[in-house]
């Protein structure tokens, strides 16, 4: 898509209001529409202030160096600060509302931008300040199937980090033994064993790609759902996901948020189908003959 400068293209805040041209990914575009769209309106909210703050800031502590003028310079740089995160945060938050209101119209689902936390599954538990957003809610087969953003915070301070997950969640009839699989390659396993789990002893070449944690005493419920066949199809283009069984929910997440590309989003959509196709009769059926 080309977004080259138009001198048809309306002013800054009415282009905002109205833009609703395609958005593959949320950080492109953004800077698609500052710097393509409206280089000049940005060079005077980015640079500008920014410049201009600095300059005023040298000048203060070179010339003057009092306990005042650096007061004063904090204060010069907060405002140099303020416009232009300002300007990005309102850019961001609408390139988003377009992108997931295009996601939902292209996977027939409906949207929400804001949701409530799961309370059951060893993802959920982690670290604090939990969210779920840009919720697409649709069905497979009269299955309730739904994509969404999840975030969590660790560490303090300085040493805080947010993780990312696309969480994608289909609800069976019935209940589910607790199970947890994640890919080996995350690096997690310490991090992810539930209190009460055991880790799982299974034959083959699984193991090599996932680490399986189990609840005590549903050993061999567990290995009725991991069948042969079962962990085949998920070392078969699912290897990039961690699962989790609990309650009559099933979990499917990897690292990153869907604003990241819309490609990749209708990709997990499509493979969350395939999953309700290749493992939900399966999951059916053991909960019907529970």
């Amino acid at each position: 898509m080309d977004q080259t400068p138009d001198p048809a293209i309306k002013g800054f805040n009415e282009d905002l209001t109205e833009y609703n041209l395609d958005v593959e990914s949320v950080d492109v575009s953004v800077r698609d529409f500052l710097w393509k769209r409206h280089p000049i309106h940005s060079f005077f909210v980015f640079v500008v202030p920014v410049c201009a703050s600095a300059a005023i800031i040298y000048f203060l502590l070179t010339f003057d160096g009092t306990a005042s003028s650096m007061n004063v310079a904090g204060i010069i740089l907060c405002i140099g600060l303020i416009i232009p995160i300002f300007s990005y945060t309102r850019v961001t938050s609408r390139m988003k509302t377009v992108f997931y209101k295009e996601l939902a119209t292209q996977l027939n689902c409906t949207y929400t931008k804001d949701g409530t936390s799961p309370k059951n599954g060893r993802l959920f538990s982690f670290g604090y300040g939990q969210s779920l957003s840009n919720i697409l809610s649709g069905t497979y087969k009269d299955i309730p199937i739904s994509l969404a953003d999840y975030q969590y915070d660790t560490g303090e301070r300085k040493d805080r980090e947010t993780h990312y997950y696309t969480l994608g969640e289909l609800t069976v009839n019935g209940t589910l033994p607790s199970i947890l699989c994640v890919p080996v390659k995350w690096n997690f396993l310490d991090t992810w064993k539930p209190d009460g789990f055991e880790k799982l002893s299974l034959e083959g070449t699984f193991t090599e790609e996932f680490v399986v944690y189990v609840q005590q005493g549903k050993e061999i419920e567990s290995l009725q759902i991991l069948e042969p066949d079962t962990m085949a199809k998920l070392m078969d283009g699912f290897e990039n996901f961690g699962f989790e069984c609990s309650g009559s929910n099933m979990y499917i997440f990897t690292p990153g948020s869907m604003a990241e590309n819309k490609a990749t989003v209708v990709q997990m959509y499509s493979q969350l189908q395939t999953f309700c196709a290749d493992f939900l009769p399966e999951l059916q059926t053991f909960t019907q003959g529970k």
